[in-house]
């Protein structure tokens, strides 16, 4: 009687394990132009990313240059000038650290507060992707909506796959021989025609390529021409200001036509219907608008990523179980 018990546990594991498989082979296996991500793929915890203990064994498992690196913490705050190619570049203060710009606020979406902890430290890289996903340290408001549009990390915590995928699309960082710490000599890394792009250094201040805008002219994109790019560069800044852009719009879009971004291409807001590299796309939710936003080109390369993280799946979402569920164990022993 217990050999049977055994046998039936078994078999009854290899068709869970199954009908979960199929769970995830039906979706994420064909790309939807006009559904990039679920809300559920964005907002969702999976068992990989479920902690800042499993994001950095990824990372060391890949070989990743981000395995070990130490992430320096903070705004930049103040401004100067200098002499670049005989042309004065003035820097200022990043607004978003500017507590003044935040007069009605609640305290915990100021993040000249939030920050102060951090400030002149530096963390790990899986931490800091843990907190700024998890954590109060991703809370924040826009300027310009009096409040009216904040991120809540306590209310909505964002999938920390979600930033490695971003990271990976925009700078191969994350893994592959150009996320190596050896990837400026290592042959197998093909670089784009563009030389710059060829070291880690470059790579690592543009991240999520955040204010990368396609323009030709280096004192409007992310160059240090550019008198506005130095609140924006360096891993940090990059991950959060992205990660802050891409929430606040998916909120934007989800509001309606009173909130849209009129941009090349139409009306950003989510049902409504924008031309895309040429091709007409509906836009199903606010986290699809947002990433045409941010990236004005159909591709699918940010999900074919997070299907690689395997960054989709998350069982307790799957199969609407409550956020606290823990598996109990089978009898059989097993």
């Amino acid at each position: 009687m217990k050999l049977f018990k055994t046998k039936l546990t078994i078999f009854t594991l290899v068709i869970l394990s199954l009908f979960a498989a199929q769970s995830l082979i039906t979706y994420a296996q064909v790309f939807d132009r006009e559904l990039i991500f679920r809300d559920t793929d964005i907002y969702s915890l999976p068992q990989d990313f479920s902690s800042p203990s499993k994001i950095q064994s990824f990372l060391v498992s890949k070989g990743s240059i981000l395995a070990n690196y130490q992430v320096n913490m903070g705004f930049y705050e103040g401004g100067f000038c200098q002499n670049i190619n005989n042309i004065q570049v003035c820097y200022t203060q990043d607004s978003v650290s500017n507590g003044a710009n935040f007069p009605n606020s609640p305290l915990n979406f100021r993040q000249d507060l939030i920050m102060a902890p951090f400030k002149n430290t530096t963390m790990l890289f899986s931490e800091m992707v843990w907190r700024l996903s998890r954590t109060n340290l991703g809370n924040s408001c826009s300027i310009d909506f009096n409040n009216s549009l904040c991120v809540d990390n306590s209310v909505r915590p964002i999938n920390p796959a979600f930033i490695l995928a971003t990271i990976q699309k925009e700078s191969r960082l994350i893994y592959g021989a150009c996320a190596k710490p050896d990837a400026d000599t290592n042959p197998a890394c093909s670089y784009s025609s563009q030389a710059s792009i060829q070291k880690l250094a470059f790579r690592l201040d543009r991240a999520t390529g955040y204010f990368c805008f396609e323009n030709p002219n280096k004192s409007k994109s992310c160059w240090d021409e550019n008198p506005n790019w130095l609140s924006f560069k360096g891993v940090f800044r990059q991950v959060y200001h992205m990660l802050r852009n891409i929430r606040m719009n998916e909120q934007r879009c989800n509001k309606g036509p009173s909130f849209a971004l009129n941009l090349t291409g139409g009306s950003f807001f989510t049902g409504n219907t924008v031309t895309i590299s040429g091709q007409a796309v509906v836009l199903r939710n606010g986290i699809t608008c947002a990433l045409y936003i941010y990236t004005p080109h159909i591709s699918d390369l940010s999900w074919r990523i997070m299907k690689d993280l395997n960054g989709f799946y998350n069982f307790q979402t799957d199969y609407n179980l409550p956020p606290d569920y823990k598996p109990k164990p089978l009898s059989g022993g097993l």
